[in-house]
This record gives C-alpha cells, sequence and structure tokens, in this order.
C-alpha cells in the first residue's frame, strides 16, 4: 500500500516501495505523470500519450512508444527499441544495440553507442540520422528491397529514396553515398 500518515508521497517514496515490491499489471496499465510531459516507469515498455511526450528509458532493455505528438524518446543503456508515432518525433538509442523506428513523421533519429538499426518505410516520412556508423549500424527495410532504392550523395549528406516514386527515405548526415551498399541493409518480406 501507498500511504503516509500525511497521505502524502514523494516521488522517491513511491519510487522506492514500487521497486521493492511484487505485484501484476494488467494490460494497458502503467504510470504516467498527471502533467503528461513525463512518462517514468519501472517497466521495461512505456507508450506516450496523444501529446507530446518525454519518455526516458532505463539501464536494462526498453520499449518505447510515442505514439501521437511530436515526443523525444530516449533509451538509456540496454538493447532498447524506440518507435516514434505518428509525427515528428526525436529518437535517441544511447547505449547497447538499439532500433530505431521514427514512424509516421520526418523524424531525428540518433543510435548513439552500439550497433543500431534504423527502420526504413515507404509512406512513413523522411527521416534525419545523425549518428549513422558504416559498418556497424544497419537500415532494417520494411517491404522494400536494396534494388528499388537509390542512394545520393549531397553537399553534407546522403539521401536514401525509393527509386520509381522518388520518395526521400532517410537523409544521412556527415555520410558519403560511395559508403552505402547492399551490405547496410537487412530487408523484411
Amino acid at each position: 500500500m501507498l500511504e503516509r500518515a500525511d497521505g502524502k508521497l514523494i516521488p522517491e517514496e513511491i519510487r522506492t516501495k514500487v521497486q521493492n515490491t511484487a505485484f501484476s499489471i494488467g494490460e494497458g496499465s502503467g504510470l504516467v505523470q498527471a502533467d503528461r510531459a513525463v512518462i517514468e516507469s519501472f517497466f521495461s515498455k512505456k507508450i506516450g500519450s496523444d501529446y507530446k511526450d518525454f519518455i526516458y528509458g532505463t539501464d536494462s532493455a526498453d520499449n518505447l512508444y510515442g505514439n501521437n505528438g511530436a515526443d523525444i524518446l530516449i533509451g538509456g543503456q540496454g538493447r532498447d527499441y524506440l518507435v516514434g508515432g505518428e509525427e515528428a518525433d526525436i529518437l535517441i538509442g544511447g547505449s547497447g544495440n538499439d532500433v530505431l523506428d521514427g514512424g509516421k513523421g520526418n523524424d531525428i533519429l540518433i543510435g548513439g553507442e552500439g550497433a543500431d538499426r534504423f527502420v526504413l518505410r515507404s509512406l512513413y516520412g523522411q527521416d534525419k540520422i545523425l549518428d549513422y556508423r558504416h559498418g556497424e549500424d544497419f537500415f532494417i527495410l520494411e517491404d522494400l528491397t536494396f534494388e528499388q532504392l537509390t542512394v545520393t550523395q549531397g553537399s553534407f549528406s546522403t539521401s536514401i529514396q525509393v527509386t520509381n516514386t522518388q520518395e526521400r527515405l532517410a537523409e544521412l548526415i556527415g555520410i558519403q553515398a560511395s559508403t552505402i551498399g547492399v551490405e547496410n541493409f537487412i530487408a523484411l518480406a
């Protein structure tokens, strides 16, 4: 039970009690700060609201979902899975081998340390990938193959687009197009 003699608990006291208590949580349950500005819980799955959310991961593996709103997701340590949602989001993997999926909207993706995977799919907006590392990070293609893509050099970046529609999927900041080839992609059929 979470109570004190004066009827009030500060967040640190709640955190300590929850971390030291065994209980089961039904589907759709969670802990959300009342102003919807920050979601920070003790569980590996965190889902945002219809508003702008800041969602922080833990030192373990996390599944973070932005949902609606222009969200900021920060994975922290561990192998994290971050999905932006419906609007322009910012996803930061942190340390660990993370998967970053911007969802719909023109998103900013930063994998951080570790071998990261960036999900690309048609009709989901153009993502800016700020820290792609050749030979360490990969792109996951959903319902696309490398043969359907064109990789083009720009002034300070490289773009990846669907050849037959000219739809731009991603812009890789500070990367040379000549370093991007079929070996950098994983196609999901």
